[in-house]
């Protein structure tokens, strides 16, 4: 008998039937994925696990003893925690505080801080997770955080263990870090349960491998008995179209034009330093490098966010410097975010007005002061569509979507525009494979048609895929830029700082 089982789990929203007669089972000691699109019914499944909701009808067995989990609360004191996208902590709190929060160590109600650190530093050492305890939370880094995150869950001594797309705010030294961290729970007996649709990763750390499509459980199976194809196939139903052969870029027509562009931030850091480099028509131009080397900067310069820089940049031709984000957009410009919780979209408007939010005082979507709202829901029924964003209405709240077709809203306004030149940054994160090969294809289409496009990415596999030409940022600085064909390993040396462009 399996440690954990889910059986015939039915779970209903108003227009989805997000979990359709699901049955699942989690052995003690064992790392198990699940994988699927967006939309799938995997963290709907979960949240079933962790009590956020309540199924609709079937159960849930832990070594055979039904269990009723009513809320977060049950599950936790049945052993179950989880770690979500968005961390839930205090910021202004410190880190030992956030893990014993609600659960303080105190006698005659005083609470007994020495025990408290004590007992957090013990479950630290035990399992790899390593944080600074006396420092705020507002201090640390995403991957500190994360931890802070299990190690709340380990000190209120979870069982079962859950984690919602944990590699996604991760640098890769991160994730292996995380993977170690799985290894360690895995050896103690814990049972470690983890949502993604990164096959690579799901291949070199799982035991088993759970896939959904439709929020129909596709089946159960071994690492042994796994691939990437195989997984590929059950998730998506079919092959993944390959992107098209790189068009010849020479004799095209610069879009975008860096010249020597430097920023300095408020604290004295040049963040970018003499930066020159040219986007064509017909041309995607890849930005490679480890993350925190000038990429949020270079992003804030281009949109229009910073506009006082050294050096300038022409656009089509127009001087860029002094414009705001409005004028660059009626230019032609576009911008694909990385986060679209907190930039790309209003969680509270509804899709319709996040659709339309650039584009609402033009016809035919307005005349004069009034807007014509009819044809903006037909607009935006017909972006959900064209983009596959699974929602139940166009009339529904931006922040009721998954991570992955939020971002989908977001790529379907921008593009709408028809934009000369698209900015991409991590345009794919957070995305699963039939999300992320769509946007590959949409972004390869422009390209094709003439457009210019920025793609900014930590992923350099997508970098290598679509790139007609990479340049690659070290402490603000190109390194190099380097045409087909790709030598991964200097890409690599080049994003060490070495001087290896050919």
């Amino acid at each position: 008998m399996s440690y954990l089982q889910m059986e015939n789990i039915i779970k209903r929203f108003p227009g989805v039937l997000a979990n359709d007669n699901v049955s699942v089972d989690f052995d003690a000691g064992e790392i198990h994925a699940i994988v699927g699109e967006n939309g799938a019914g995997k963290s709907t499944l979960m949240k079933i696990l962790y009590g956020e909701y309540q199924p609709d009808s079937g159960r849930i067995l832990m070594n055979g003893k039904e269990l009723v989990l009513r809320s977060p609360r049950d599950a936790i004191k049945a052993g179950i925690g989880m770690v979500h996208q968005k961390f839930m902590l205090v910021p202004s709190m410190k880190v030992y505080e956030n893990i014993i929060l609600g659960d303080e160590i105190a006698k005659r109600g005083v609470l007994n801080k020495k025990q408290s650190i004590e007992t957090v530093r013990k479950i630290s050492e035990r399992y790899g997770l390593q944080v600074d305890v006396n420092k705020s939370i507002s201090e640390i880094s995403v991957g500190s955080q994360q931890r802070v995150e299990i190690l709340k869950l380990l000190y209120r001594k979870a069982n079962v263990l859950i984690f919602d797309e944990p590699t996604s705010v991760l640098t890769p030294s991160e994730v292996e870090s995380l993977f170690k961290v799985f290894r360690n729970l895995k050896k103690d007996g814990k049972t470690v349960i983890f949502i993604t649709h990164k096959l690579e990763e799901v291949m070199k750390t799982a035991d088993r491998i759970s896939v959904m499509k439709n929020g129909k459980l596709q089946g159960t199976v071994s690492k042994e008995d796994a691939s990437i194809p195989f997984l590929t196939k059950l998730m998506v139903g079919g092959e993944i179209p390959k992107t098209t052969p790189r068009k010849n870029i020479e004799d095209k027509k610069p879009i975008v034009e860096f010249e020597s562009v430097s920023y300095i931030s408020a604290d004295g850091v040049r963040r970018l330093n003499n930066m020159s480099f040219q986007v064509h028509s017909g041309e995607i131009f890849g930005i490679a490098g480890v993350e925190g080397n000038g990429q949020k900067e270079l992003i804030e310069i281009t949109i229009g966010i910073k506009r006082k820089f050294e050096g300038t940049i022409k656009f089509n031709g127009n001087l860029l410097n002094k414009l705001d984000i409005l004028q660059r957009r009626k230019l032609g410009m576009a911008y694909i975010s990385e986060d679209p919780f907190n930039i790309g979209t209003c969680l509270d408007a509804n899709l319709i007005e996040n659709l339309i939010s650039t584009k609402y005082r033009d016809i035919p979507f307005s005349k004069g002061l009034l807007i014509n709202w009819k044809r903006c829901e037909e607009f935006a029924e017909s972006q959900i569509k064209t983009y596959g964003v699974k929602a139940a209405s166009v009339k529904q709240r931006a922040s009721t979507l998954s991570g992955g077709n939020l971002q989908k809203v977001v790529i379907a306004r921008e593009l709408s525009s028809d934009p000369i030149f698209v900015l991409a940054a991590h345009p794919t994160k957070g995305l699963d494979i039939k999300a992320t090969s769509f946007v590959h294809d949409t972004l390869i289409r422009l390209r094709n048609s003439g457009k210019a496009i920025l793609l900014i990415s930590a992923n350099l596999d997508e970098l290598l895929t679509l790139s007609d030409r990479i340049g690659v940022l070290y402490r603000g600085k190109l390194t190099g830029v380097v045409a087909p064909p790709f030598d991964r390993e200097q890409i690599g040396l080049m994003m060490l700082g070495k001087d290896v462009a050919k």
